[in-house]
């Protein structure tokens, strides 16, 4: 579910769970969607997720833990530079 969120967004992964078309969500494909609603029907155990609140479905794409997010950035790592390099600062 974090991948697809990735690629497509965050905002885009629960609209489609909940069903809301804009224009984001009409260039995400098909297939992704359905991906998109039977992973958030398994996740929460729910039929119709019309009924979740928003606030449920974006927790669902947020880590578990500080732990779970490192080992999620340090596997995903698209460069090598894990700081931002700021003007005149050092460190």
């Amino acid at each position: 579910m974090r991948n697809i969120a990735k690629i497509y967004g965050d905002n885009t992964v629960v609209e489609i769970a909940q069903g809301i078309t804009t224009d984001l969500t009409v260039e995400c494909p098909k297939h992704v969607h359905e991906d998109i609603i039977i992973l958030y029907k398994d996740i929460l155990e729910v039929d119709d997720l019309k009924q979740i609140d928003i606030n449920t479905l974006l927790e669902t794409l947020q880590a578990e833990s500080l732990l779970e997010r490192f080992a999620y950035r340090k596997a995903n790592r698209s460069n090598n530079n894990e700081f931002i390099k700021l003007k005149g600062t050092v460190g």
